[in-house]
């Protein structure tokens, strides 16, 4: 909790860079933060805003539980037995050298459109890196800021991608560091 105080006075600065870089532009570019506020306003009422979120979190959820029960599996397979952990040392250092976004078109093509592709890839990534580029769907939040900035909107894309930000940092702080510290701790003195 102490580093996320201390983060908080990055605030003010990361919002006076974003005000000097956007007063270069036209607001159709690269809106100024009062722009984004107000359509973070708008937004704010809307339904529609609420679901595309809730349809991001879907995908997290499903994504997360598959990719931690299989990893679950997978790892306590490897830790009984030294073989299948030799057989697959290769495969775990191929997929976690490869960034999870560069299976995306693949499983899109594989997986068609919709959720499937989106599940499988923060399945792939284990679900941070992942949050900030869900593409192939017809909603979420990373449909809402492809197709928004495909028209144009870009104040709603800022929109989008604070959201993200928003949400990655409750779930880091939240929910992430209170579970990291209660069982890393416990795991290091085992």
């Amino acid at each position: 909790m102490k580093q996320f105080k201390g983060g908080i006075l990055s605030i003010p600065f990361i919002i006076l860079v974003w005000m000097v870089i956007s007063s270069r532009y036209t607001a159709l570019i690269f809106p100024g933060p009062l722009v984004v506020f107000k359509e973070m306003q708008k937004q704010l009422i809307s339904f529609e805003f609420y679901h595309h979120i809730g349809v991001s979190l879907y995908r997290l959820a499903i994504g997360f539980a598959i990719a931690a029960a299989s990893a679950f599996l997978i790892g306590t397979l490897a830790g009984v037995s030294e073989p299948f952990r030799k057989f697959l040392s290769p495969m775990v250092m191929f997929f976690q050298a490869t960034p999870p976004m560069a299976w995306a078109p693949l499983l899109i093509l594989m997986l068609d459109l919709g959720n499937a592709p989106m599940i499988a890839v923060i399945v792939l990534a284990a679900f941070f890196p992942i949050l900030v580029k869900m593409i192939g769907g017809n909603e979420g939040i990373g449909w809402l800021i492809a197709s928004t900035g495909q028209i144009g909107n870009s104040s709603l894309v800022m929109v989008g991608i604070i959201t993200i930000g928003v949400l990655a940092m409750f779930f880091e702080f939240i929910l992430l560091k209170p579970l990291k510290k209660r069982f890393v701790s416990w795991a290091s003195h085992s």
